[in-house]
């Protein structure tokens, strides 16, 4: 299963480009957290699970091409992976701590960590599709490329 999380995305994305699979990935990824909310069987918490994890997997695995394509040229693509590894490994440790003082202690309200977690990813949403207007406009004609 993991190998398909990592390779479905990225022929889609040779074909479409990684900022325009990626969108659709953050949409479904932000709908699935908030369907957590509803789910009370076994069995709707592992198709959470596969699916949740289909599509988070294939918001990390598209990074590296997005961070690359924003590069000028090839002696700037480790700076901008560093850049967005850097940025991403903070809100990854950032939100963890955050989301277990919110569940709190005894009697836990799982629901105050999901709607955060969902909250958060529909707050990175708008500044992707900033990112895909800019690049598919901007950045992107000068180099030949219509969409990252």
């Amino acid at each position: 299963m993991l190998t398909l999380v990592r390779f479905v995305p990225n022929i889609f994305a040779d074909e479409y480009g990684a900022m325009t699979c990626q969108i659709p990935n953050i949409i479904i990824s932000t709908g699935l957290v908030f369907t957590l909310l509803g789910i009370k069987t076994q069995s709707g918490v592992i198709a959470f699970c596969l699916l949740y994890g289909f599509f988070s997997g294939a918001l990390i695995s598209l990074y590296p091409p997005i961070a690359a394509a924003f590069a000028d040229s090839m002696a700037e693509v480790g700076i901008r992976m560093g850049v967005t590894f850097f940025s991403f490994a903070v809100a990854c440790l950032a939100g963890s701590p955050i989301v277990g003082a919110l569940i709190g202690y005894g009697p836990y309200a799982w629901w105050k960590g999901i709607v955060f977690s969902g909250v958060r990813s529909v707050a990175y949403s708008p500044p992707h599709a900033c990112d895909l207007l800019v690049a598919g406009r901007w950045g992107y004609q000068k180099k030949g490329l219509t969409w990252v």
